[in-house]
């Protein structure tokens, strides 16, 4: 379960500027910057403990979905280097925001169905949360993400 949740993760460092830099220089600074956050959001889902019981997969899920939630904003807001912003807006920017979409209706969902207090129902949401990546993940890896690519592939 766990890492069907980490895959929806992306996050990037809050919006920075990288202006002035031109080319390779920005491209590493952009890459240098969204590693770290992916490394902090890797370590992020590690320390969340993994619920033993119906009732506290609810919450569980909720807090990992606001994780990705508030990183997705933030990388939706950092500045990408010039040369590369239509490209990674749309192999990586938007296709995130989709599965974030996925996530938030998945985690409402679970929600739901755990107030509705069918422990039975909620643990069978467990097998149909979403897997399907969205982000373009030949790009990252072309692009050089390491961590980025552990936090959005559930196959790595």
């Amino acid at each position: 379960m766990r890492r069907a949740l980490v895959m929806l993760v992306v996050l990037l460092t809050p919006a920075c500027s990288i202006r002035g830099e031109s080319g390779a220089d920005a491209r590493q600074g952009y890459l240098r910057q969204a590693e770290a956050i992916c490394t902090r959001a890797n370590e992020a889902q590690a320390a969340e403990q993994t619920p033993t019981d119906a009732q506290s997969i609810a919450a569980y899920v909720r807090r990992l979905v606001t994780i990705a939630g508030d990183a997705g904003a933030e990388l939706a807001a950092l500045e990408p280097p010039e040369a590369d912003a239509a490209e990674l807006d749309a192999k990586l920017v938007r296709p995130l925001q989709e599965q974030l979409q996925l996530a938030r209706d998945y985690a409402s969902t679970v929600e739901q169905t755990a107030a509705g207090g069918d422990a039975a129902a909620v643990l069978t949401l467990l097998g149909s949360a979403p897997t399907q990546v969205k982000v373009d993940l030949a790009y990252l890896r072309e692009y050089g993400f390491t961590a980025c690519l552990d936090a959005v592939d559930a196959g790595r």
